[in-house]
């Protein structure tokens, strides 16, 4: 009886260190995720959506508050680029625009960009209109 107590104590002790191994090594990739760039977090989300290497897409933050950003993306292999506008969440940062021409209210309103990070964007539910924020 008391060989099956030790066994039984013996494999609760064994669990619970594999559970806080388990929750310690979890937290460590948190804090890796936390002290990630907002240029290597938006690196990763192009890389992410356009489904090419992180080591072909080349990101140039221009303006990073901390909670906004903007830049230019461009592919290596390809000419060209465009504009990005991404806000930081409780999720991490999330591309709210990434293209050519005037960002759509909607995603400027959707992030409360401040007004020195977007001054303008187009309402595409009121005929194209363009807006003075």
């Amino acid at each position: 009886m008391l060989s099956m107590k030790k066994y039984i104590l013996s494999t609760a002790i064994i669990i619970i260190v594999i559970i806080l191994g388990g929750l310690y090594l979890a937290s460590r990739e948190d804090e890796k995720a936390a002290k990630k760039t907002a240029k290597e977090s938006i690196v990763d989300l192009f890389s992410k959506k356009y489904n090419r290497s992180a080591d072909m897409v080349l990101v140039e933050v221009g303006t990073d508050t901390g909670s906004f950003a903007k830049g230019t993306i461009r592919f290596a292999d390809k000419p060209g680029g465009g504009l990005w506008f991404a806000a930081k969440t409780a999720g991490g940062w999330e591309l709210a625009f990434d293209g050519n021409g005037i960002v759509p209210c909607d995603a400027a309103n959707k992030y409360n960009f401040p007004r020195d990070i977007i001054p303008r964007c187009i309402e595409n539910l009121n005929e194209n209109k363009l807006i003075e924020r």
